[in-house]
């Protein structure tokens, strides 16, 4: 049942950064996923995951009771708001439905359609694909899956590699298919148009020599992460990218070449 208090009702709502009162300044999350997330929020303006606060006794100010890396993120990312799921009702109160909330959270996983299976059918059946870079598949697994090729549907997974092993490499690679955890919707952008850049000097990322740079040429123009693995090869492009990153935040990639 929704509940009302000093005319506060338990739902969504955007708030001022300013009226979040917080005990801990640091969460003690890593500096790279904080930057993650901090560069999503300046990209879209708005926190996808909803931290939860109650009441405090001073009028518009609530306490955080779960998120404070969201919260962290959202200062990095120089928010003015952030949303925030209130309570009504006082700390002590409102303590008592942390446990469902992080339940339900759990239960709020990826959905998998149809088109997911049909990728994550060709990336096991792909012999030029690293296949650890699905977060749990180590290289015994790796190993495994290349033994049981060729497979033909999801059914057919899961009797060659197990139902529940199956199922969680399926979402795994569904989260990390579009942005590994330290690459951001930015970072790619600015990727791809530096490759699709008839002037940029390839040659200026380690790992990319001459060859490579022909063939980075041969097979523009680029339109997305998957796009650059399916041409580039998954791992290789994922190392260009990282340093790329690296070098780019150190204010020394040649931009145009000379």
């Amino acid at each position: 049942m929704v509940s009302f208090y000093r005319g506060i009702e338990t739902k969504p709502y955007l708030v001022a950064l300013n009226q979040i009162e917080v005990f801990a300044q640091d969460s003690g999350t890593s500096k790279d996923t904080l930057a993650n997330v901090s560069s999503h929020l300046k990209d879209w303006g708005f926190n996808f995951s909803i931290p939860i606060a109650c009441l405090t006794d001073e009028e518009e100010k609530y306490h955080l009771l779960t998120g404070l890396p969201i919260y962290q993120a959202a200062i990095a990312a120089d928010l003015e708001r952030l949303w925030i799921f209130i309570i009504a009702a006082e700390k002590s109160v409102a303590e008592k439905a942390i446990a469902q909330i992080i339940l339900q959270s759990k239960l709020n996983e990826i959905v998998i359609d149809p088109q997911d299976v049909r990728e994550f059918i060709e990336i096991l059946n792909n012999k030029r694909y690293d296949l650890t870079l699905i977060p749990g598949i180590k290289s015994g697994y790796a190993k495994l899956i290349a033994e049981h090729r060729p497979y033909t549907s999801l059914e057919d997974i899961q009797k060659k590699l197990g139902v529940k092993r199956s199922l969680n490499w399926l979402k795994s690679y569904k989260q990390t298919k579009i942005y590994p955890q330290d690459i951001t919707e930015q970072d790619v952008k600015e990727f791809i148009e530096f490759l699709n850049n008839t002037n940029s000097d390839l040659t200026s990322i380690p790992g990319i020599k001459s060859g490579y740079a022909k063939l980075i040429r041969a097979r523009r123009s680029y339109k997305s992460l998957e796009d650059l693995k399916n041409k580039l090869g998954p791992k290789r492009c994922l190392n260009w990218l990282r340093a790329y990153k690296k070098i780019k935040e150190n204010a020394t990639i040649t931009d145009v070449s000379t």
